[in-house]
């Protein structure tokens, strides 16, 4: 349920977060008088003029934002082996949570985020969002894989190899089955299937379809253990008015409703209608990934030749500075870099602030790069 209010509280905030990002983009770019013989440079405001007028990285005392960011990063770091392989069945979202604690450990990345964190209102309230719905759906997923162990479920696989033709051996392979149809109806990875998540997956489309399930509710009444053709119009009011459903209680469905044993063809049928549904989404995920390419081969045009040590040199502003070598230090590490693109191509409140970001250092190398050939 968490994740599934951050992840709404992250769609609703989109727009917001537009607004303010186009106000800082607007602001950032000033075309030059008319008049002016020489167009210079428009003030980089309001992010680098509140980059400027900060605090200086080397003051003892640590702000609110700074200190909040910190205890987000500390979070990072203390993930477990275990907890980051109870997502072996969300690799995407395995590589983000590796991503940002390899660069939870970097100094040189972390000074970067923090100055970014504190000075940047669009990313401030996009990394709130974002890590809260990371650390929701890693807490559900390692209570989910935990409460496996527990029944031994990670076992039933190994043990039919060797038994199988054992009624238990076949009940082990309906409910592996079963669960991963359940995992992928469960598109936030709560644990928990919700009435939109059954009906936008196209779940119950195929229920309806193969089994004749009309109502949704019928699914859910079903999940008592009754039989689902009558569930419809006799279940109790409790089950009609149910919300969601434990693994648990989707499996006592499928069984009432005669689909336990047909779990995994209604899995393959999912994968392959969201495939056709995600073509779309993936065309549009290729550009954004073309963008970060082509953003992070421009970090990397920038260190040919020693260049990135003068470009250090050159930025007086300690903050701009912080963040360019951020930048750098967070280009080499390949860890860093798959997480980054993740968020870039999934997230479009962080991608705008990815681009804003960007904009910003093009502006801080070229105008370096401007003053020395003036020198």
């Amino acid at each position: 349920m968490a994740a599934r209010r951050a992840a709404r509280a992250c769609r609703s905030s989109s727009w917001s977060f537009a607004l303010v990002a186009c106000c800082e983009l607007a602001t950032c770019w000033r075309a030059p008088a008319a008049n002016a013989r020489h167009a210079r440079p428009a003030p980089l405001r309001p992010v680098a003029l509140a980059l400027a007028r900060a605090a200086p990285l080397c003051t003892a005392k640590v702000s609110d934002k700074a200190a909040r960011f910190e205890a987000m990063l500390e979070r990072c770091r203390q993930y477990t082996s275990f907890e980051l392989s109870a997502l072996r069945d969300q690799p995407r979202m395995q590589r983000l949570l590796t991503g940002v604690i390899a660069g939870a450990r970097d100094r040189d990345v972390i000074r970067a985020f923090t100055v970014l964190y504190e000075d940047f209102l669009p990313l401030r309230l996009g990394g709130d969002l974002i890590f809260n719905l990371l650390d929701d759906r890693l807490r559900a997923a390692v209570a989910a894989r935990a409460a496996a162990i527990a029944r031994g479920e990670h076992d039933g696989e190994e043990a039919c190899v060797v038994e199988p033709a054992s009624a238990t051996c076949a009940e082990e392979v309906q409910l592996s089955a079963a669960k991963a149809l359940f995992d992928v109806v469960d598109s936030d990875g709560s644990g928990e299937l919700s009435r939109d998540e059954v009906i936008g997956s196209g779940f119950h489309s195929l229920l309806r379809h193969y089994y004749g399930i009309g109502e949704i509710d019928e699914l859910f009444a079903a999940s008592d253990g009754s039989d689902g053709g009558a569930a419809g119009a006799n279940a109790a009011p409790g089950a009609r008015m149910q919300r969601e459903l434990s693994f648990e209680q989707f499996v006592r469905a499928a069984r009432a409703i005669g689909a336990l044993s047909d779990a995994e063809t209604l899995r393959l049928e999912l994968l392959r209608n969201r495939d056709v549904r995600d073509a779309d989404a993936a065309g549009r995920r290729h550009r954004h990934s073309e963008r970060f390419d082509a953003m992070l081969a421009t970090f990397a045009d920038w260190t040919v030749g020693g260049e990135e040590g003068r470009l250090l040199a050159e930025v007086g502003n300690e903050r701009l500075r912080a963040v360019l070598g951020g930048c750098f230090a967070g280009a080499r590490n390949r860890q860093v870099v798959s997480a980054l693109k993740i968020l870039y191509e999934d997230h479009a409140p962080l991608r705008m602030g990815g681009d804003l970001i960007f904009g910003l250092m093009t502006r801080v190398v070229h105008g370096a790069q401007r003053a020395r050939k003036a020198a």
